[in-house]
């Protein structure tokens, strides 16, 4: 009787594909981080590279992995970013000459070539046939236009965040969580637009990532302005607190500040 065969789960960098793809490749494969692959897509098989081989994450595959790709596949698909970026162009210059409220943001072809998709911006649906049917017949090929809206616009693109990493979004998210500023008040932040809005106008997803641990180590600090109590037994008040750090911030009654650890219990000692 054969042994079953093990699955590796991998994270796959894709073109034009936010975050990063999930598959479960054959151990015997015998993937490494960097590898190039053909993973399967809805409208059809694309090329991609091993960007992580997690240890922890639950196989929850969203591609099926189709084989390990080589030097010819690696020619294809450098071709075919030149020749979507080509015929994205060509679409851009038809609506631009008729004013056609749409914002083009990316196109990637199939590994085939038999289907071109497009991704596009807009408020509302907005019929492109006359605009895609040129292209179709200049590239023998089928053009698909997918509406996206602003956050995965914004992931489509990718940038920087405040933070000086690329955008989670961009970099390894594949859904997006819903978030509100009741979650930036827990953590303490400002809830100005320019404090918490991302790249994208929509408030920031790395709000919903740390609300778990906000939520459950709030209640053990101080509200800030209690009373307190500093460690050569004058008054003091919390002016501020570093849940990761674990410490608060005094504002003694002769205007200095000092920084100290948070007790064992968070009521005043």
């Amino acid at each position: 009787m054969n042994e079953e065969l093990s699955l590796i789960c991998a994270r796959i960098r894709i073109d034009h594909h936010p975050g990063c793809a999930v598959a479960l490749i054959p151990d015997d494969v015998l993937p490494a981080i960097g590898q190039a692959c053909l993973v399967a897509a809805d409208f059809g098989p694309v090329y991609g590279t091993v960007a992580a081989l997690p240890k922890t994450e639950a196989p929850r595959a969203t591609h099926t992995f189709v084989r390990l790709a080589d030097e010819a596949d690696a020619a294809t698909a450098r071709e075919n970013r030149r020749l979507a970026e080509e015929a994205l162009e060509r679409l851009r210059l038809s609506v631009c000459k008729e004013e056609v409220p749409v914002k083009l943001i990316s196109a990637t072809f199939s590994h085939s070539r038999d289907r071109l998709i497009v991704f596009v911006g807009a408020a509302e649906a907005v019929d492109l046939r006359r605009h895609t049917g040129p292209v179709q017949r200049a590239y023998n090929t089928r053009i698909s236009i997918r509406l996206v809206g602003l956050r995965e616009e914004a992931a489509r693109i990718g940038g920087i965040g405040v933070c000086g990493r690329p955008t989670c979004c961009s970099a390894w998210m594949r859904s997006f969580p819903a978030v509100n500023v009741k979650m930036a008040r827990i953590q303490d932040l400002p809830t100005s637009p320019q404090a918490l809005n991302g790249a994208c106008t929509r408030l920031k997803c790395c709000l919903s990532h740390e609300n778990a641990f906000y939520r459950a180590q709030t209640p053990l600090f101080p509200e800030i302005g209690a009373e307190w109590i500093a460690p050569d037994g004058s008054p003091a008040k919390v002016v501020d607190r570093n849940l990761i750090a674990r410490t608060i911030r005094l504002g003694l009654a002769n205007h200095r500040f000092i920084t100290v650890p948070l007790p064992e219990r968070k009521e005043q000692p």
